[in-house]
């Protein structure tokens, strides 16, 4: 199931990621800049892992301990509490059985988050106990559609480009096997024209159908306020 979004209003969505099912570092490490922006909140779950937590600390994500008290559960900075929720082991028969990494605890907190990101060899997949349970890189996908169709093109995830430089990484990322013979064409055009004009002519065409993936995507999303966003 997809969030509410109000892109109104900041931050548009808040993701927690699970610390203890994280397999590539550098990934999360990357993922994590998206915290440097005001369009983003990440929270993270507690972890004793020093690695990771410097990880974190370098991209103004503060690792939280659980505190329990009077029946509630929350997250505990330094500066406070955070998060507080009721209470209950409603989780504990499915993690047994899965053997996830993942806590009763953490899936309580995950209830406050529109994303829930644990790692997809994580076995707690198989069991879907939450409908914001999601991985990665299907929440990178989700946030590029959103941001590229609003106007917000970030690059790296805390770098931003007008459109037209946007649209040319993504069209070289996306038709790599393109870029090669491209190149070739390029430097042969005196000799080849017409092949040149029509390798030109791909493209744009490809270009465009990327353009179009990203604005189908987007109204394809079940969003309540998609229409809102038409053009």
């Amino acid at each position: 199931m997809l969030p509410k979004i109000d892109f109104k209003q900041r931050p548009w969505l808040k993701i927690l990621i699970h610390s203890a099912s994280i397999v590539d570092i550098r990934e999360i490490s990357s993922f994590l800049e998206l915290n440097l922006t005001d369009y983003i909140d990440i929270d993270v779950t507690p972890s004793v892992n020093k690695e990771l937590t410097k990880i974190f600390t370098r991209n103004k994500t503060d690792v939280p301990e659980y505190h329990i008290e009077d029946g509630n559960i929350a997250m505990y900075y330094d500066y406070g509490f955070k998060n507080a929720q009721f209470y209950s082991d409603h989780f504990e028969e499915i993690i047994t059985k899965c053997k996830s990494k993942v806590t009763n605890d953490d899936l309580l907190m995950s209830k406050r988050y529109d994303f829930f990101i644990v790692d997809e060899s994580d076995a707690l997949h198989h069991e879907n106990p939450v409908t914001n349970l999601s991985t990665v890189e299907s929440v990178k996908k989700f946030l590029r559609i959103i941001f590229s169709n609003n106007g917000i093109f970030l690059y790296r995830h805390n770098q931003f480009l007008d459109e037209g430089w946007y649209y040319l990484i993504r069209f070289k990322t996306v038709f790599k096997c393109y870029q090669e013979p491209w190149s070739i064409i390029v430097y042969l055009r005196d000799k080849y024209p017409q092949v040149y004009q029509s390798m030109g002519s791909l493209s744009t065409r490809l270009n465009f159908i990327i353009r179009a993936y990203e604005k189908v995507g987007y109204f394809a999303l079940d969003l309540d306020n998609v229409d809102s966003q038409r053009a």
